[in-house]
């Protein structure tokens, strides 16, 4: 799918280089790439909620295509079959469930803990579906479907508007390239350390760019979505389980670790395992 032509301008940034940390003097953050809800690896979740639930958080970012809405796809037209029975309604009805125990599992041991949820192009399709029937304006929308006001939780155009999110010194986008080396053209279109989903794999690139010390990263943090979804069948594919978890100093600079689900099950940075099918 593509961007809206207005993508084209400056992206527009939210953040700010200074950090706010939590009690140990650090941000810790942890990011989550594409679950295509309700197409999710459960397993897999469910390991990412006890780890998040165990541990002390200050902030979620989620990179955008939470949900899937396959049923108002452009490569779903004319499927009447395949898109018979799937409702509005009860895709937002199963993401706010999803959200409510993400939540929870990082509000459990930090209560100021913040929620931020970026647009994918998934996330986008009810806004190109509002295109073409205006009347629907007000009613479809990600923010009001999922209540995400009344839950606190941020919202970053990250799609319509090319808008990137920043927490010091890394920016956060849901993506933008495809293709062989799209962590490579990512870097060096942005020129920052750019962190985002939508590929589906775990992909790096590192630029020096002119100065002491100035190399800036690309990574891409794979998905949490299942790996037979209807539009790849049995193709080969290089999608990857896996997510994200960064500390921050308060001048912005910061360490990340790219955490690989194998089976439902993973060992965290802290060295513990975690695993979602018990």
């Amino acid at each position: 799918m593509k961007r809206p032509n207005n993508y084209r301008r400056a992206p527009h940034i939210i953040g700010k280089k200074q950090v706010q940390t939590g009690t140990s003097g650090i941000r810790r953050v942890i990011v989550t790439p594409d679950a295509q809800l309700p197409y999710e690896d459960g397993s897999a979740m469910r390991a990412i909620e006890k780890y998040v639930a165990s541990q002390r958080f200050d902030e979620w970012i989620d990179l955008g295509d939470y949900l899937d809405f396959d049923f108002i796809s452009r490569h779903n037209i004319g499927e009447l079959r395949l898109n018979a029975g799937k409702k509005f309604e009860e895709h937002y009805a199963y993401g706010r469930e999803v959200l409510d125990r993400r939540l929870a599992a990082i509000r459990r041991k930090n209560k100021d803990a913040k929620m931020t949820m970026l647009e994918g192009n998934h996330d986008w399709r009810p806004e190109s579906y509002i295109d073409k029937h205006p009347e629907l304006e007000g009613t479809l929308e990600v923010e009001r479907g999922l209540e995400l006001r009344d839950r606190g939780v941020e919202w970053v155009r990250s799609w319509r508007d090319g808008t990137l999110y920043r927490v010091g010194e890394a920016f956060f986008t849901h993506g933008l390239y495809t293709g062989t080396h799209h962590t490579k053209k990512m870097v060096e279109a942005y020129c920052v350390n750019i962190f985002y989903g939508h590929v589906h794999d775990v992909q790096a690139y590192s630029k020096v760019m002119h100065g002491r010390g100035k190399v800036v990263v690309g990574q891409s943090l794979g998905c949490l979505c299942r790996e037979d979804l209807s539009y790849i069948g049995n193709n080969p594919k290089n999608w990857q389980l896996a997510f994200g978890e960064f500390w921050f100093r308060p001048n912005g600079l910061f360490g990340y670790s790219v955490v690989r689900i194998f089976d439902g099950v993973f060992v965290a940075p802290n060295g513990g395992i975690y695993d979602g099918n018990e």
